[in-house]
């Protein structure tokens, strides 16, 4: 990370299609907005949210295998 906290719309909206991908379509349901809370929240701590979103895939994960 470049310490960079500005915004770029272009790059954000890449994310959200990348982790809209990965999210079932029942899941979806109120994503975005929690996405952008999530994003507000973390602005200026694009380390700190990576590993939170890295956290919740591996927690994600971990459910789907024991169903």
């Amino acid at each position: 990370m470049t310490g960079h906290t500005g915004y770029n719309r272009d790059l954000s909206e890449e994310i959200l299609t990348a982790v809209l991908r990965c999210v079932s379509a029942e899941e979806q349901v109120g994503c975005v907005r929690q996405l952008e809370t999530f994003a507000e929240a973390k602005r200026g701590a694009p380390g700190a949210a990576l590993r939170e979103v890295r956290a919740g895939r591996a927690a994600r994960r971990t459910r789907a295998a024991a169903t």
